[in-house]
């Protein structure tokens, strides 16, 4: 060994010793940072994903109780000639055709046949109550319902109902009142033509409109408007 390397300060060992010790600082901060702020991103995330569970669970929920309303509205679904009764009120489906509308003209006296073929429901209500009146608003005009009616086929097709003032058959005034005792009344609701595969429509009515909570449910074979 020469008399320089004695002379030569020993850098090396010094370097190796505060790198190790520089390495160890920057170790134990990494892991303090990663200890301080991991748990909170793991809490966060998996909140997150509970939520997501959650939503999509109650979405499932809902679909099947939407199907099992929809079970119990088809067991309890009358066809043409039956009564349906909600609260003190019972509706009918006399008879079901489709044709063109009868309408008024809009600025002269007289009526004319309408464009295109509908489906046409007449129907009769009644008033059972022994000591209320019947405060009948029509299907046709009651715009105040969000879902005043509607009829859909097994296919999964929806029709939708004409609201019409012009209307020449049918109820003609807009309200009618039954009194307990007196005789039903009579009024035609009208929807889209069903398509020619439709052999069943699910015809439903809010209750509303007759002052009651509910919705009267029918069930429309195809051979009743294709006569």
């Amino acid at each position: 060994m020469s008399r320089d390397d004695y002379d030569r300060p020993a850098r090396g060992s010094f370097g190796s010793a505060f790198g190790t010790s520089m390495g160890c600082i920057f170790g134990a901060a990494a892991a303090l940072l990663i200890l301080c702020v991991l748990p909170p991103v793991l809490i966060f995330g998996f909140g997150i994903g509970c939520a997501a569970t959650d939503r999509v669970r109650e979405a499932a929920r809902r679909v099947e109780e939407a199907k099992q309303a929809e079970a119990k509205a088809a067991a309890n679904a009358v066809g043409p000639g039956e009564w349906g009764q909600v609260g003190d009120t019972r509706v009918r489906v006399d008879k079901v055709a489709v044709k063109k509308p009868r309408l008024k003209f809009v600025t002269a006296a007289g009526e004319h046949e309408g464009a295109e073929e509908e489906l046409h429901i007449w129907l009769t209500i009644e008033n059972r109550s022994p000591t209320k009146k019947l405060e009948y608003l029509r299907w046709a005009e009651a715009d105040f319902l969000d879902d005043r009616g509607q009829a859909v086929d097994e296919h999964g097709n929806a029709y939708r109902m004409y609201t019409r003032e012009r209307m020449v058959e049918g109820l003609k005034q807009t309200t009618a009142t039954i009194n307990p005792g007196d005789p039903p009344i009579q009024d035609l609701v009208t929807f889209q033509k069903p398509v020619p595969a439709a052999k069943t429509l699910w015809l439903t009515l809010d209750a509303q409109a007759a002052g009651e909570k509910g919705k009267f449910h029918f069930r429309i074979p195809a051979a009743a408007w294709a006569k």
